[in-house]
């Protein structure tokens, strides 16, 4: 086992390490992507598809938005049908939103 103090002087030099190579503790290297986190709901979804619509507006290209995110591509495209609808025509999917079913995938919601 290692001691406090070795401990603490590993510590320092890979900080040292990053501060010459230009990255700090808190600016991860591009590299790194977002935690990904599981959307559950149709909202969710229409928000994390704005998201990347946002990023995309903002100069990024796709690969970086979905990065930037936290989401693939597949599965963007999986689910854009639901947001594309929200935007188009509210109330029907407001009436689709009735007939989701706990446990029902959002897969399955937007084949519908």
């Amino acid at each position: 086992m290692l001691s406090t103090s070795t401990t603490l002087s590993v510590l320092h030099n890979v900080t040292a390490a990053k501060d010459l190579a230009g990255q700090s503790e808190e600016e991860p290297c591009s590299s790194h992507t977002v935690a990904k986190e599981m959307v559950l709901s149709p909202e969710e979804a229409i928000t994390r598809y704005k998201r990347v619509r946002e990023a995309v507006n903002k100069g990024n290209n796709k690969t970086a938005a979905y990065r930037a995110v936290g989401v693939d591509r597949k599965t963007i495209a999986d689910t854009a049908e639901i947001a594309e609808l929200h935007a188009v025509n509210p109330a029907i999917f407001q009436d689709l939103r009735g007939t989701l079913k706990k446990g029902e995938t959002l897969l399955r919601f937007s084949e519908k």
